[in-house]
């Protein structure tokens, strides 16, 4: 039976008064109040602090429901780069400053509305560097930033009364596939600087048409009799690539490269400087490639992404095109066919010719990696 005079939503649970906050259309978790003896009085005391403290932390803005949705079971189920992109489009997007002193992130997120996204989609595309001092601008960075806001509000629509979608209607600005072919020379200019880890990724995402992040989860076990066996990222399919001198000698010279005595549960072909036992980042590998881009300007090589080294080595494959990129074909050959395809590798020579000391039957040249 109710106690009358009682604070709202307080009831006895146990042996304690507890509330419920209201907040987001439902009823929230339960805070202790105060013994389930206490007199009423008390119960009232200890009520309106609480409420007190509630209240400096707001549950109504844009903050808490990013933060409700970084919490969800939908964003955990989210690959790591795309958690890891999420990530820094909120830290982007929250710390956005208003006219009025307040943040982005402070502002209710039911006041939040399509032409106000529309206003802070278009301020992003022309921002060269975010609060952070990272460069995060341009019209592709300010689409997946909106992406991001698009994908949490749809979340929370089904979860939370009152809440719609207002970055659906974002007209975003339209986006061109990347053309960048890099040529022999570009490439053959581009490995002698390259340092040695990073020099091996390179080539691997040649010779196997890998994305800049699947050769850094290869450990000794993907070595096989027959080839390479890579596991591919975003639903592509995985594939044993199949042995060439040149990929034969890159995963000796990565092999090479390890320090010894590590003991690890899996023997990571790129190893973690700062955790042997553990694989190189991709933020780790990021942050070499930023430094060696840098060196590729001094050396008046067009810029070029890591991405654009997987164009490469599907341009110059052999054969099938498709094939040799590893992409899920749709419908029923994506269900019945389940062997797992031995493609063969993209030619390297540039490889061969720049350091002969990589292959055993080449007679050594004062050339090599390092």
């Amino acid at each position: 039976m109710s106690s009358p005079g009682k604070p709202p939503y307080c009831e006895i649970h146990g042996k304690w008064w507890t509330w419920r906050p209201y907040a987001d259309g439902r009823l929230q978790g339960r805070v202790r109040l105060c013994p389930a003896d206490a007199p009423i009085e008390r119960v009232w005391r200890e009520f309106l602090k609480a409420k007190d403290r509630a209240e400096t932390v707001r549950t109504d803005t844009l903050q808490h429901l990013v933060t409700r949705y970084f919490g969800s079971d939908q964003f955990a189920a989210k690959s790591a780069d795309t958690q890891r992109g999420y990530r820094n489009s909120a830290k982007l997007i929250l710390a956005q400053k208003l006219g009025d002193g307040r943040t982005f992130g402070q502002v209710p997120h039911r006041q939040i509305t399509t032409p106000v996204l529309q206003r802070l989609h278009d301020a992003m595309s022309r921002q060269a560097v975010g609060p952070d001092g990272v460069r995060r601008g341009g019209k592709v960075a300010a689409n997946r930033n909106i992406g991001f806001l698009s994908a949490m509000f749809s979340w929370a629509q089904s979860r939370i009364e009152g809440v719609s979608n207002p970055a659906k209607a974002v007209i975003k600005h339209g986006e061109r596939g990347r053309t960048r072919y890099v040529d022999d020379a570009e490439l053959r200019a581009a490995l002698r600087l390259a340092p040695p880890k990073l020099l091996c990724v390179m080539a691997i995402e040649v010779i196997c048409r890998a994305r800049p992040g699947e050769p850094l989860l290869l450990t000794d076990n993907h070595i096989l009799p027959e080839g390479l066996h890579l596991w591919r990222k975003k639903g592509s399919r995985e594939q044993i690539i199949a042995w060439s001198d040149e990929l034969r000698a890159i995963v000796a010279y990565a092999q090479s490269l390890r320090r010894g005595n590590v003991v690890s549960l899996k023997p990571w072909l790129f190893q973690s400087v700062r955790d042997p036992g553990s694989h190189w980042t991709d933020s780790a590998r990021q942050n070499a490639a930023t430094r060696f881009k840098a060196q590729l300007a001094k050396a008046g090589i067009e810029h070029f992404t890591m991405h654009d080294l997987k164009a490469k080595g599907v341009s110059d494959a052999l054969g099938d095109k498709h094939e040799a990129g590893g992409w899920q074909q749709l419908g029923m050959a994506k269900i019945y066919d389940r062997k797992i395809p031995i493609v063969e590798p993209t030619p390297l020579p540039i490889l061969r010719e720049l350091f002969p000391n990589l292959f055993p039957n080449t007679k050594k040249a004062d050339s090599k990696p390092a």
